[in-house]
């Protein structure tokens, strides 16, 4: 039935000559960025409609409001609430500094944040996050404190990684999103004024800090293992965030008065950054006759910085094979099936995050030949039976008819013997 990936040795063919390069490699540059928060300058509120997966269940969605600045740290007032909000997500402005050099997920060298809480009352649920974000306005690595349960004061610490294609992570590559986070969940810590921060480690991953409140050491735990992190992608601005919490449409959320009070951020330029996904060209529909042999899939396909590839028989979700992908074409051989209807889905992966697909529907019939010589018997059956009893009885005529001829032959034969003998 289905063989194994053939993987072409040569990594690189001819279609790769019309693929943009990357970003090519330059000599490190180490760089540092300092914003001590006294001030608003250089962030702007973003119009683009930012939306992504926030908090332990539910999401954000962006609204208006006003950054603001007490000379001590930033602060968000006049907060909007959208035309519509679903309990469970939370809702605000968002801030974006546009850095100078866009680097590498793996020039990350540390990102710390200083943010104050203070949640003595049990009434107040909301967020306050300070994320970096990818030359697309989506979130890569984020600081967060949340609080979402009112009446209770119970806040998670945590840092978190968004993958670019979490989606299809979670239902092909079997992810789940505490796979990218590092947290600690902390019980009625009513005031705390501490600092978050987090550092790309080669061959390790990335791993962070969290304050924990009554103690003066912070709590440092890994936020995402190294073979997952999508170390080519860009990293090219920093937001922070300050949002309320939609309860419910009966009850107003109160919104704590966080503030933030430092931000600093070092990184390492001249690293690769790849912005271009793998080049996957489609592949037709196939259908063969059972029986019938030299039948593949031969997907041409190509990355400079290839990583990994799934493949799934797609009505069932089956996963089939899975491994490194070397970046050059593959090819499957789809020989001894049953008649039927099957899918292949192939996914494609490399180190930047892009993911990229496709699906390939083979069906297996009978010959036609065959089929269509069954389908005139099926649909002839009676005329069949009354022609074949008809030959049947007239060859039992023809053969009776010839045995009485035979007869009558044998016993003439014998009266002209007789005759014969007796004159």
């Amino acid at each position: 039935m289905f063989m194994p990936f053939n993987q072409s040795a040569m990594p690189k063919d001819a279609i790769s000559e019309s693929i943009p390069l990357s970003l090519p490699s330059q000599e490190p540059v180490i760089k540092t960025w300092h914003h001590d928060c006294s001030n608003t300058s250089g962030f702007h509120l973003e119009e683009n409609h930012l939306s992504f997966p926030i908090g332990t269940g539910g999401g954000w969605i962006d609204t208006e409001g006003l950054l603001e600045s007490d000379g001590q740290g930033l602060q968000v007032r006049n907060i909007n609430k959208p035309n519509s909000v679903e309990n469970g997500y939370y809702f605000g402005p968002v801030f974006i500094y546009n850095l100078s050099g866009t680097f590498p997920v793996s020039g990350l060298r540390n990102l710390s944040a200083q943010i104050e809480i203070i949640n003595s009352n049990p009434d107040y649920v909301g967020i306050a996050s300070v994320i970096l974000f990818d030359e697309n306005l989506k979130p890569v690595l984020g600081a967060h404190y949340a609080d979402e349960q009112p009446t209770i004061i119970r806040e998670h610490f945590y840092w978190r990684y968004y993958p670019r294609n979490f989606s299809l992570l979670s239902n092909y590559f079997g992810k789940d999103s505490w796979d990218y986070r590092f947290s600690t969940l902390q019980d009625s810590i009513g005031f705390i004024n501490s600092t978050w921060s987090a550092s790309y480690i080669s061959d390790h991953g990335i791993n962070g800090t969290l304050p924990v409140s009554g103690l003066m050491e912070s709590q440092t735990g890994l936020i995402v293992i190294n073979n997952v992190v999508e170390t080519m992608r860009a990293i090219k601005y920093l937001g922070i965030l300050i949002g309320r919490y939609e309860v419910s449409s009966f009850l107003e959320s109160i919104i704590p008065p966080f503030r933030i009070h430092d931000i600093s951020l070092e990184y390492e330029t001249g690293g690769t950054i790849d912005t271009t996904p793998p080049l996957l060209t489609p592949r037709i529909d196939q259908t063969y006759i059972v029986g019938k042999t030299g039948n593949s899939i031969n997907w041409r396909c190509t990355d400079d910085h290839p990583y990994r590839y799934k493949l799934f028989e797609k009505y069932d979700d089956l996963l089939l094979e899975e491994g490194l992908w070397n970046g050059s074409s593959i090819s499957i051989s789809i020989d001894g099936l049953e008649v039927g209807n099957y899918g292949y889905t192939l996914f494609l992966q490399d180190k930047a995050g892009f993911i990229v697909g496709d699906f390939v529907k083979v069906q297996v019939i009978e010959d036609p030949l065959m089929t269509a010589f069954i389908a005139f018997i099926n649909a002839n059956w009676m005329t069949i039976i009354i022609l074949s009893m008809v030959v049947a009885l007239s060859i039992l005529l023809f053969r009776d008819v010839r045995k009485e001829e035979h007869l009558r032959g044998e016993r003439w034969l014998r009266s002209v013997r007789k005759r014969t003998k007796t004159d």
